[in-house]
């Protein structure tokens, strides 16, 4: 659907591989891995940001295929603490280059850049995500949120253990507590910085 409501949690993960072969276990259901470039653009006044709106310009990589993605996120009515929550509008698009030249025609310009490499699952009405970005490994859980809880449980996490922040917010974190600038989230750019998983789990 190109407009829904997103719920969704995460946890940061200690191993990464482990949590795969534990959802594996559980029957999870694999539905693809892929490479994701992604910029965020807003007008010179940050009016978005200002709103709390994103605008989202997603290149992703699977093997040989390539498909990119146009995204609006805005908040919701339903403020659960526990979620996040967003309204998205989402399509695919096909020329990349062109889309992201017609936002900046229209005054939208990038001034974010971040990446990771994301391995996506299914159990029950849950779409999981295992995330390698470059400030750590995180999973996400996406669906219905008794579902979220009930898969979580199902794992052995505990609800109390997750994180309702955006990858902008955990690495702003990280450039606050490391000292560093608060430039893109990038694997290139954060080549030879070691961050703690600690330093996130304070913040559930």
């Amino acid at each position: 659907m190109p407009d829904i409501e997103e719920i969704e949690v995460k946890f940061v993960l200690p191993d990464l591989d482990a949590m795969r072969e534990r959802l594996r276990e559980l029957g999870a259901r694999p539905r693809g891995q892929y490479h994701e470039f992604n910029i965020r653009l807003d007008d010179p006044d940050g009016s978005l940001d200002e709103r709390n709106i994103q605008l989202r310009v997603r290149r992703a990589v699977e093997g040989q295929d390539t498909f990119s993605k146009l995204t609006v996120k805005t908040p919701s009515a339903d403020s659960d603490p526990a979620f996040k929550i967003r309204r998205e509008i989402e399509t695919l698009v096909d020329d990349y280059d062109a889309l992201v030249a017609t936002l900046e025609f229209l005054g939208y310009t990038p001034y974010w850049r971040y990446e990771k490499y994301r391995e996506k699952l299914t159990l029950g009405e849950v779409e999981i995500c295992l995330d390698r970005v470059p400030i750590g490994q995180f999973m996400e859980l996406e669906g219905p949120k008794e579902a979220i809880r009930e898969v979580a449980s199902l794992i052995g996490l505990s609800m109390s253990e997750s994180l309702t922040h955006s990858y902008s917010k955990l690495f702003r974190r990280a450039c606050d507590a490391l000292g560093l600038e608060h430039g893109d989230l990038t694997f290139e750019a954060l080549r030879g910085v070691t961050i703690d998983p600690q330093l996130f789990f304070e913040m559930a």
